[in-house]
C-alpha cells in the first residue's frame, strides 16, 4: 500500500514563520520539506535545525542538511527559480526547484498545479510542428531521488521557469546530459510580459548560490541584472536574450532558433573519445553547427581533425596502395570555406609541397588564415616536416580566360619535375567550374583527381563519414 503523501501549504509553512531561532522548529520544518530542505530552507534556518534531535546524534544526517545539493544533470534535466510568494523568513527569498522531463509518463502530481500546466503549455509548442510531433508522451517530474513531497497546492511564481523547461525538454530529446552551471529566467506567452523577470534579484543570488556561471533573462532585463551582479560582485556572466519573435504560432524550429544561445551553452559536448567519431559526438557537432558555426569548427579542428586524418590515411594507404606505382608528393587545391580539408588532404597523403589557389576577392589578405592552416599542418605532421604552402591569388571576377591561363601556369611551375602520379589534384572544395578546370587543365596524364565524399544531414557534413575516391588522369 502506497502512503498517501499530505500535500505542503503555505498555511502549513506559516506557523513557523518568525521561529527561525527555534532548533526544535526548524527540526520539525526539515522534516516536513524532506529532500527539499537542503534546496530551500536558508543556511542560517538549517544551522539552527541540526542542534535539535535527531539531527544532533546523526553527524551524517547534519552533513546531509547542511550541504548545498548539486543541480542533476542526466538526460532531460532542467532547474528553475521560482519566486517565494509568501516571503517565508526561513526559506531563501527565491526557490531552486530540480526538474526532470522523462518518456512515456505522465507529469508528476507532486508538482505545483501551475507548473504542470506550465509543462503542458511547453510540450504544446514543442509538437506544434508536423515534422518534429512525437508519439510518446514526455512528463515532468522531480529527478530521481526527490519523491516524497506533494507540492501540489503550493503557490509558486513558476512563470518564468518556462525557457528552463524548453531546454530540459530539447536535452531530453537530444538525449545529452545538461550543463548545470547554465541557468535561465525567461517566460512567453499572452498576458506574460517576454521583457522583464519577477524577483530577479533574488533569483539570481540563489543561481550563483548554486553554481550558476551563465545566466539568462529577457534581453529587457539584461542591463538590471548585470546592475545586481556588479552591486553584488558575483561571478556570474549575464547574457541577454531577444523573446519577440515567439509570438503567434510557435514551433520547435522557434524555440531552437530564439533559444539559441542559451541551448549552445546548455548543451556539453560528449565526453572525449579516442579513434572514430562516435555518433553522440556527431549528433553534438551537427547541431553546433546549426547554431554556432564558429564554435562549431573549434571544435572540429581541436577534437576531430586528427582523429579523421588517422582514419583517412588508412584509406589512403589501403587504395593508393593498390593503385599507385608512384606515391603523390604535390597537392593542388582549392581555398573554400571548408578549408579544413586543406590540412585533412595534406596531412591523411603526406605531401611535401602544397598548390592552394585562392580568391583574392573572398580570402585575401587573410594572413590570419594562412598561419592558422599552418599551425594545424604543423600539429597533423607530428614530428615530421611540415609541407611548404603555395599561395596563388587570382580574381574570380576577372573573367574566365585570364584565371584559366593563370591556372594553367602556376600549375606547370608548381608541377615541374614531379613525375607521373606524384601529383594530387584535390577536385573536392571551391566551385564546380573550378573542379573542372583543376582536373582538365591542371592535371596532367597520370596525376591522380582526388575527391572527399562525405554524408550531410541538415546541409552539415557529418564528420567521421569521409571515404576517399581516385580516379587516374
Amino acid at each position: 500500500m502506497v502512503r498517501k503523501v499530505r500535500p505542503l501549504r503555505a498555511e502549513m509553512l506559516r506557523v513557523f514563520h518568525g521561529r527561525c531561532e527555534s532548533p526544535r522548529c526548524m527540526s520539525e520544518l526539515a522534516c516536513l520539506l524532506g529532500w527539499l530542505a537542503p534546496w530551500w530552507m536558508t543556511e542560517q534556518a538549517r544551522r539552527v535545525a541540526v542542534g535539535d534531535e535527531p539531527w544532533r546524534s546523526r553527524p551524517e544526517h547534519s552533513r546531509w542538511l547542511l550541504t548545498r545539493p548539486s543541480i542533476p544533470s542526466a538526460s532531460g534535466s532542467c532547474w528553475l527559480v521560482a519566486g517565494q510568494c509568501a516571503e517565508f523568513d526561513f526559506l531563501e527569498p527565491a526557490l531552486v526547484i530540480p526538474l526532470r522531463w522523462r518518456l512515456g509518463t505522465g507529469h508528476s502530481p507532486e508538482l505545483p498545479a501551475t507548473l504542470r500546466e506550465l509543462a503542458d503549455e511547453v510540450l504544446g509548442e514543442f509538437n506544434t510542428s508536423d515534422r518534429f510531433s512525437t508519439t510518446a508522451p514526455w512528463g515532468l517530474g522531480f529527478p530521481e531521488g526527490c519523491e516524497g513531497v506533494d507540492l501540489s497546492e503550493l503557490e509558486l511564481e513558476v512563470a518564468s521557469g518556462k525557457a528552463a523547461l524548453v531546454g530540459g525538454l530539447f536535452l531530453a530529446h537530444w538525449d545529452v546530459h545538461a550543463n548545470v552551471a547554465v541557468g535561465i529566467s525567461a517566460t512567453w506567452g499572452e498576458g506574460r510580459d517576454h521583457n522583464r523577470v519577477g524577483f530577479l534579484e533574488a533569483k539570481l543570488l540563489e543561481a550563483q548560490r548554486f553554481g550558476c556561471r551563465v545566466f539568462f533573462v529577457p534581453e529587457g532585463s539584461a542591463n538590471e541584472a548585470k546592475r545586481f551582479r556588479d552591486q553584488w560582485g558575483w561571478n556570474l556572466e549575464i547574457a541577454g536574450l531577444e523573446l519577440g519573435p515567439l509570438t503567434g504560432r510557435i514551433d520547435r524550429s522557434a524555440l531552437e532558433r530564439v533559444l539559441g544561445p542559451y541551448l549552445e551553452k546548455l548543451d556539453l559536448p560528449p565526453a572525449a573519445a579516442v579513434g572514430a567519431i562516435t555518433p553522440s559526438e556527431q549528433r553534438w557537432y551537427i547541431r553546433q553547427a546549426r547554431r554556432n558555426e564558429s564554435v562549431a569548427r573549434r571544435y572540429y579542428q581541436k577534437c576531430f581533425l586528427k582523429r579523421i586524418v588517422a582514419g583517412y590515411r588508412e584509406q589512403v594507404l589501403a587504395e593508393l596502395g593498390r593503385q599507385a606505382d608512384t606515391v603523390p608528393t604535390h597537392l593542388v587545391s582549392v581555398l573554400s570555406n571548408n578549408w579544413e580539408l586543406i590540412p585533412l588532404v595534406a596531412a591523411s597523403h603526406r605531401v611535401k609541397r602544397c598548390l592552394v589557389f585562392r580568391d583574392r576577392k573572398q580570402f585575401g589578405g587573410q594572413q590570419d588564415l594562412e598561419a592558422e592552416i599552418q599551425g594545424i599542418l604543423g600539429d597533423l605532421y607530428d614530428s615530421e616536416p611540415i609541407p611548404e604552402v603555395i599561395w596563388a591569388d587570382f580574381d574570380w571576377n576577372t573573367g574566365s580566360q585570364d584565371w584559366e591561363d593563370q591556372w594553367r601556369k602556376e600549375g606547370y611551375e608548381f608541377l615541374k619535375g614531379v613525375p607521373p602520379g606524384g601529383a594530387l589534384i584535390d577536385v573536392t572544395p571551391g566551385k564546380k567550374e573550378m573542379s573542372f578546370l583543376l582536373a582538365f587543365r591542371v592535371a596532367r596524364p597520370g596525376d591522380w583527381l582526388h575527391y572527399v565524399r562525405h554524408e550531410q544531414e541538415a546541409r552539415v557534413v557529418v564528420p567521421g563519414t569521409e571515404k576517399s575516391v581516385y580516379w587516374k588522369r
